[in-house]
């Protein structure tokens, strides 16, 4: 099931482009960005500050979201499948994107009104616990959620082989963005200060290469500012960091049986992106 957003810019992106993403190409010296993330992966801090470099205003917070670029009517602006000069990957650590996204749109909040922040909101979310259940093959009209129903349903799914079939929001990683080759990691300590930052990304184009970013909202924000060439109308590109969410807090309901859950969902996209699995989860 996808989003407003997402059928708006699906429907607007070159046909057979996939996975599309966007980009911006600047008028004044051509020089190219590209980003791609997936649903839950900081999404609204980064095209915020996308939005302000390139427009030279902030978003205002109302529809159409800021995440629909392209209804930004902005010179160089596009949905595209070619990665640009300089391409950006945006990642979130996969249990706590999995916890997230079920308290922002799945879970079940007793005598709530539906209005209280971190519960199910409206008819679109009821759809996606429903689709959630059925593609796993569970035909349970429910609502909304609780978390080791929420994390079972995903297990069943990955195990029926149909996780490229999930909603935006729990579809892996890996399956929403190509894992760049060759591309800088940000996980690397190596590259954890500015100095480091500015050797590497000189590095690549004193090679001739294009630049390739992976990396979270936090660790993107400041090699964000050292991009050049872009003649941004906003100034450069000021991401704000991100809200985190601790995946051993209580208050995230992640019990032992949802854990081991979310463990065996999530290895192939911890592989697949870089990153190691939390020391909870058991050996595969």
């Amino acid at each position: 099931m996808l989003s407003r957003t997402a059928v708006a810019l699906l429907l607007a992106a070159p046909a057979g482009c996939a996975p599309a993403f966007f980009k911006f190409t600047s008028p004044r010296t051509s020089r190219s960005l590209s980003v791609c993330m997936c649903a839950k992966c900081g999404s609204t801090s980064i095209f915020r500050a996308l939005h302000k470099s390139i427009i030279g205003r902030p978003k205002r917070p109302v529809k159409p979201w800021v995440q629909n670029f392209a209804a930004w009517r902005a010179p160089g602006v596009e949905i595209s499948c070619t990665p640009g000069d300089v391409h950006v990957h945006v990642v979130r650590e996969p249990i706590e994107r999995y916890v997230s996204a079920f308290h922002s749109k799945l879970k079940c909040c007793p005598g709530a009104s539906g209005r209280q922040r971190g519960c199910y909101k409206d008819h679109q979310n009821v759809q996606r616990a429903r689709a959630l259940l059925a593609l796993g093959g569970n035909a349970t009209s429910a609502r909304c959620l609780h978390m080791d129903d929420f994390a079972g349903a995903l297990r069943a799914v990955h195990r029926l082989g149909k996780q490229a079939e999930l909603d935006e929001h729990f579809l892996p990683q890996h399956l929403r963005c190509r894992v760049q080759p060759n591309a800088l990691d940000l996980a690397d300590p190596k590259l954890q200060g500015a100095d480091q930052l500015r050797r590497a990304i000189a590095q690549y184009s004193a090679r001739g290469k294009r630049l390739r970013i992976r990396g979270n909202v936090s660790q993107l924000a400041l090699p964000l500012t050292l991009l050049q060439g872009f003649a941004f109308k906003g100034g450069r590109l000021a991401v704000t960091r991100s809200h985190r969410t601790p995946r051993d807090d209580a208050a995230y309901q992640v019990t032992k049986k949802s854990w081991r859950a979310l463990c065996e969902v999530s290895y192939d996209e911890y592989m697949a992106l870089g990153l190691r699995q939390p020391a909870h989860c058991p050996p595969t």
